[in-house]
C-alpha cells in the first residue's frame, strides 16, 4: 500500500528560494509597519500575494512546477515598491510576471535588493501556456 502522507517542508519559502525563477504574482494584500521578529523594535512593509512558480528545478521548497503558493509574504526595498501599486486591484492585470533577481544595494553595507526583472518574450510564452491550462470557472 502506498503511504498517503507527505512530509512538511523544513522551513518557509523566502525570496532567496525564488531567485532565478519565473514568477506570476497576484497581489492580495499589504501590511504596513509589520513588526520584525529578527530585529525587535524595527518594522517593515509587506506584500501578501499568491505566487505561482512557473519554472526551475524541483526542490524541497518546490515539489512540483508549476506550483502556486497562496498567501506568500514578500518584503524588501525592491519588491514592495514594485508590487504595492497592485494592492486592491481586481483585474487580470493584477498579475505581475517577472523573474526574481537581485539589484545591487544602493547603500554600502546593505544586502542586494530582490526585484522582479521584466519578463522576456519566452517568459511570456511560458506564462500564457500556464494560464491556458487553468479552469476559468475555479
Amino acid at each position: 500500500m502506498t503511504d498517503p502522507f507527505s512530509d512538511a517542508r523544513s522551513g518557509f519559502i523566502t525570496a532567496e528560494d525564488f531567485q532565478g525563477r519565473l514568477l506570476l504574482v497576484a497581489v492580495t494584500g499589504f501590511e504596513a509597519n509589520r513588526e520584525s521578529t529578527m530585529n525587535p523594535g524595527k518594522t517593515f512593509d509587506t506584500i501578501i500575494a499568491d505566487v505561482t512558480v512557473l519554472d526551475g528545478p524541483i526542490t524541497e521548497m518546490f515539489d512540483h512546477i508549476p506550483m502556486k503558493i497562496e498567501g506568500q509574504y514578500l518584503s524588501g526595498s525592491g519588491l514592495v515598491p514594485q508590487l504595492k501599486g497592485k494592492v486592491g486591484k481586481v483585474h487580470p492585470s493584477n498579475q505581475i510576471l517577472g523573474r526574481m533577481t537581485q539589484r545591487p544595494a544602493r547603500v554600502t553595507g546593505f544586502k542586494p535588493a530582490n526585484v522582479l526583472a521584466e519578463p522576456t518574450d519566452a517568459d511570456k510564452v511560458t506564462a500564457r501556456a500556464y494560464l491556458a491550462t487553468l479552469n476559468p470557472f475555479e
